[in-house]
């Protein structure tokens, strides 16, 4: 599915890559008091655009975030799951301790 001319990332553009996107996390949460979904909606923008400067189509990169999405879903599920449990016990007025 590599389309002509693009091509992956290497190890220290990933290690970068990684820090811009921690750096944008704790400044807008920390510094900026900006909303998460704000921060993470500038990371994916970061995450997109760099993607499209290494050459991969929007749509080979949606399918990758699918697939990745997918292999998580059983771990969301089971979070939810607890949260679930866990409020419950919460509006009862009875959480374990």
């Amino acid at each position: 599915m590599k389309e002509k001319g693009s091509r992956k990332v290497n190890f220290p553009e990933a290690i970068i890559l990684l820090v811009i996107v921690v750096f944008i996390m704790i400044w807008t949460t920390l510094i900026g008091q900006i909303p998460t979904a704000v921060g993470l909606v500038y990371c994916a923008a970061l995450c997109g655009i760099y993607g499209k400067i290494l050459g991969h189509t929007w749509d080979e990169m949606f399918k990758n975030i699918l697939h990745v999405v997918h292999g998580a879903l059983p771990a969301i599920f089971l979070l939810l799951l607890v949260g679930f449990i866990s409020a419950s016990w919460i509006g009862r007025g009875r959480f374990p301790i």
